[in-house]
């Protein structure tokens, strides 16, 4: 079968392209890290996304369009509420341990993520209680000497 010739061409361009990528990619070990990097977080993000949505095994059943935008719509929601929660709280202990005297040094900040999940209870047994909370945050838990690793120390 023969080729437009335009279309051999965008082709060989784009083998060109891949290729470059190839070399970069085996030869710059920062740029590995980069992607690294990248493709952990990501993963981080599809974890979460399955720990949430356990009830189907992760599935979307419904074949309608509507469905299943509603379904993914709704584990968006549930997925980027996790996400501002753990975002502020990250921002409060980083102000507590400030206050105390022990910054959380900058070159940390790029190695934090909001995508932990495993303080969160998914399944099981659910209070309703009210917590006293005073401010807009509940009380963060303080770590005693044998749980502080001495990471920010």
């Amino acid at each position: 079968m023969r080729h437009n010739p335009l279309q051999q061409a965008i082709q060989e361009i784009g083998h060109v392209a891949k290729t470059r990528h190839i070399l970069s990619y085996l030869d710059d070990v920062q740029l590995r890290r980069r992607i690294l990097v990248g493709l952990n977080k990501q993963e981080r993000l599809h974890a979460l996304a399955r720990a949430i949505f356990f009830g189907r095994q992760g599935w979307f059943s419904d074949r309608s369009y509507e469905a299943q935008l509603s379904h993914a719509s709704a584990l968006s929601v549930v997925i980027n509420a996790i996400i501002v929660w753990n975002t502020e709280y990250l921002a409060a202990a980083a102000t507590d341990l400030t206050v105390q005297g022990r910054p959380v040094p900058d070159s940390l900040w790029p190695h934090l993520t909001p995508l932990h999940w495993e303080h969160i209870n998914l399944v099981g047994q659910y209070t309703f209680e009210e917590p006293r909370i005073s401010g807009h945050l509940r009380p963060l838990r303080r770590a005693t000497p044998h749980e502080d690793h001495g990471l920010l120390a």
